[in-house]
């Protein structure tokens, strides 16, 4: 999902910075970091998007000391999982300026409460986590599950979009 995310952003003319648990070489990136450099790395940017998977290892993985390192012109924008952000954090960096804004389609907790403040604040866009949906949807989901049955009748093996259960996604 991150090359694909950096193709788009380097068709749009920005530099691109990977983050990933080794700083392996990835396509579409200029720049591959590991996990323990993220505050290096969000300190760089000027928009971080966090597409990280709901693990017990990313569990607030964003919270009051990343915004700390985030340029205070930077958008923070998470269309991964809910959980990875601290979201008391996350309000308290937007609201005294730490960071610039916010782009949200992910909460925790979600859905996100009528009452919170995100919802009111000027330098925050909420979206509804369904951006993954078209009229093409069904059709290609089949596509996925029909390449796996084949591919698990003749060879015992799933091979498209398989879930690593000791990693959690």
């Amino acid at each position: 999902m991150g090359s694909i995310l950096g193709k788009y952003c380097k068709a749009l003319g920005m530099k691109t910075i990977g983050i990933r648990r080794t700083a392996k070489a990835t396509e579409n990136m200029d720049e591959m970091m590991s996990m323990d450099q993220l505050d290096e790395a969000v300190g760089k940017t000027d928009f971080v998007v966090n597409i990280l998977p709901d693990t017990k290892a990313t569990e607030k993985i964003f919270n009051a000391d990343t915004f700390k390192h985030m340029q205070s012109s930077s958008i923070y924008i998470n269309i991964g999982r809910g959980k990875t952000t601290d979201t008391d954090a996350l309000i308290d960096a937007l609201e005294s300026k730490e960071i610039a804004g916010a782009a949200l389609d992910v909460f925790e907790p979600e859905p996100l409460p009528a009452d919170n403040p995100l919802w009111d604040m000027k330098n925050v866009i909420v979206t509804p986590h369904n951006a993954g949906r078209s009229k093409h949807y069904a059709e290609r989901a089949f596509a996925i599950f029909k390449k796996n049955l084949k591919s698990l009748l003749e060879n015992g093996e799933v091979i498209e979009n398989v879930v690593d259960l000791k990693r959690g996604y």
